[in-house]
């Protein structure tokens, strides 16, 4: 009775180890289908490179590269669809997208993502640019 006890606990020990192990692996997934809204508010046309988003869960910054995409100015927007990576059903923090100025390539100013939880097609809204205030008449 002993031994038939030792091999059971022995079996679902090594089960609970074998089934614990691939859990840790899903912590970090991809979150595909993610489109991102982006709106360019300066008054000439603007390329974008990269997105940089914060990672909550891992407290670190990710980069990815998007597709070069040139998004006409005066507000207008443009969707590209990227796969974003480690942050699959997780929270997003702060955006900021790397584009086109007068000064070279610079990085908009960090924004929420207003994302909770990466899941499939999720959007995120982005501004970029600032439009000059008209003075008050």
């Amino acid at each position: 009775m002993t031994r038939r006890f030792t091999r059971i606990a022995i079996a679902a020990a090594s089960l609970i180890a074998a089934t614990a192990a691939p859990l840790s692996a899903y912590a970090d997934q991809r979150c595909r289908d993610v489109k991102l809204i982006l709106r360019n508010d300066y008054f000439v046309n603007s390329t974008v490179y990269r997105i940089k988003y914060f990672d909550v869960e891992d407290k670190k910054w990710r980069t990815n590269k998007l597709k070069r995409t040139t998004i006409p100015g005066g507000g207008k927007t443009r969707t590209i669809t990227e796969t974003l990576e480690f942050v699959g059903n997780e929270r997003i923090g702060d955006i900021m997208i790397e584009h086109d100025s007068r000064l070279g390539r610079v990085w908009s100013k960090a924004k929420p993502s207003g994302v909770n939880r990466c899941e499939r097609g999720v959007r995120i809204r982005h501004v970029f640019g600032s439009r000059p205030r008209l003075p008050k008449s």
